[in-house]
């Protein structure tokens, strides 16, 4: 959920054309930051840190 989120807010993961890895830049740390606010304003369970895909 987060990478859509990351590119949500104009960021990337990994630029598959240059593999440049995206995961330190503004719009990062701004895609960071909402997820976090929506857990601080209980828009989001707290647990979710936790949440994991049981395939």
């Amino acid at each position: 959920m987060f990478v859509e989120v990351l590119e949500g807010f104009g960021g990337f993961w990994v630029n598959p054309n240059t593999l440049e890895l995206g995961l330190d830049k503004p719009e990062t740390l701004k895609a960071i930051a909402f997820l976090k606010e929506t857990i601080q304003e209980k828009i989001s369970p707290a647990g979710v840190t936790t949440y994991t895909n049981d395939w």
